[in-house]
């Protein structure tokens, strides 16, 4: 499998994209993540119901494993079972029957099916409305331990109900916040939280797939700049949009050949890698909350405008970050060193006191983000993102009490509800057409 997909990625880069366009990813100012899985796409999200083959009841959520186990070798990252709570409330019920189709065994036996096929298999979003249910997922979870344990990600109000109807559960959400295995999500009214890469439209109900992620060198663009540039910042980021878009619409039709049959609503994630670095370099060592909103909602804007067909998601994702990041780190440094300069990583931080390479920093935590607690200096990060999960920096050893930096989180979310983003990122005039960048190349 490595193999194969190591030739399909020379491929695409060969002759697939255009030739400008792969020495975008050779250079390292972007990444497009899924190359080597073009056959499948990156993740899939849809309603437990939708995928159950019964009505709910214990035997069809047994069912439904079944149907997962021939979705999985179509997916190269993961599955999300959103709204599960009609999937786990009958399981729950046959518990208490002391029934061996209870939602411990179930949960093991998914478990050992996401191992099997090295897929991970995630729970969405329920909602308030089955508190229960999804308490007992949360005990459960606590219980379970491994590779490819499955994921719960819940919004603020589900979390708050959770832990309503089972206040003796705060340790284990403690416990499974530090691990990455509850992950606390946020929505509007515009789009919901669907997976990762993936937004769920208001009304949507159909399956939404991740067909592939490109990411963006946010520290290089930032040091071409320099310090308080921020104009030429978002110029050159915009062209880096415009690459990304033309990298989608160069692989769709050949992942519409190779994909299977999957009816799905598939589009391109972007995922903005060194956020924290690049705000560093832009701020001349100091870190601007206000910068990065700012940052992250011009994205979003780029992608609505020069995507409008909807072949870009327009919600700047956190995932699929990792590897990129140590690339992108490992070819500037490198790029650097050739010019004869001395790598700094951070202000004051010489590449000499440290042998080991520093990767960039993905997703969207901030922390420690001068005197804002965590979670404040987040919310106010992303306060022009529409949807998306709530950062928690787990590498800051000193950050403790995750459930207080999601809802102080929700708290300053909430307080700027009401403001408008349109102030931050001014349309242009109707009567007047917008302004069309110089193409890349």
């Amino acid at each position: 499998m490595r193999l194969a997909g190591e030739v399909l990625a020379r491929y695409a880069l060969a002759s697939v994209l255009p030739e400008a366009l792969g020495e975008l990813h050779r250079a390292g100012d972007l990444h497009v993540v899924g190359l080597e899985s073009l056959d499948r796409v990156l993740t899939l999200s849809a309603e437990a119901e939708l995928l159950s083959p019964a009505r709910a009841s214990p035997t069809g959520a047994y069912e439904l494993l079944g149907v997962l186990a021939e979705l999985a070798p179509h997916v190269a990252h993961g599955i999300v079972l959103e709204r599960p709570a009609a999937l786990f409330s009958p399981l729950v019920r046959s518990a208490r029957e002391t029934s061996f189709h209870g939602l411990s065994a179930w949960l093991r036996a998914l478990t050992a099916l996401a191992q099997g096929a090295r897929v991970q298999i995630d729970f969405g979003p329920s909602g308030a409305r089955s508190p229960a249910a999804s308490a007992r997922v949360v005990e459960e979870l606590g219980e379970l331990e491994g590779s490819l344990t499955p994921r719960f990600f819940l919004d603020g109000p589900e979390l708050e109900a959770v832990l309503g109807a089972r206040a003796d559960l705060a340790p284990t959400v403690e416990r499974l916040l530090a691990a990455g295995r509850l992950i606390p999500v946020f929505g509007g009214s515009e789009g919901g939280f669907a997976g990762p890469g993936s937004e769920r439209r208001e009304g949507e109900r159909g399956a939404v797939a991740c067909a592939g992620a490109i990411a963006l060198n946010l520290p290089r663009i930032a040091r071409r700049v320099g310090p308080f540039r921020e104009e030429l910042f978002q110029s050159a980021l915009a062209e880096l949009v415009q690459a990304a878009l033309e990298i989608a619409r160069a692989l769709r039709p050949l992942q519409e050949r190779v994909l299977p049959g999957l009816r799905a609503r598939t589009s391109y994630a972007l995922v903005p890698v060194g956020l924290r670095e690049a705000l560093l370099v832009l701020g001349d060592g100091a870190l601007d909350c206000a910068l990065a909103a700012r940052v992250l909602g011009f994205l979003g804007e780029a992608a609505r405008r020069f995507a409008p067909a909807g072949e870009l998601e327009p919600t700047p994702t956190p995932f699929f970050g990792e590897l990129p990041a140590a690339r992108f780190a490992y070819l500037d440094a490198r790029s650097q060193r050739a010019e004869g300069a001395r790598q700094e990583w951070l202000f004051g931080e010489a590449e000499g006191e440290s042998r080991e390479l520093r990767a960039y920093s993905s997703g969207f935590a901030l922390f420690p983000a001068g005197t804002l607690p965590p979670g404040r200096a987040e919310a106010e990060a992303l306060r022009a993102v529409s949807c998306g999960v709530i950062p928690l920096n787990r590498a800051a050893a000193s950050q403790r009490g995750w459930l207080d930096v999601v809802r102080r989180f929700e708290a300053v979310r909430r307080a700027h509800a009401l403001e408008p983003l349109l102030e931050l990122f001014p349309r242009p005039r109707e009567d007047r057409p917008a302004p069309r960048l110089r193409p890349l190349v």
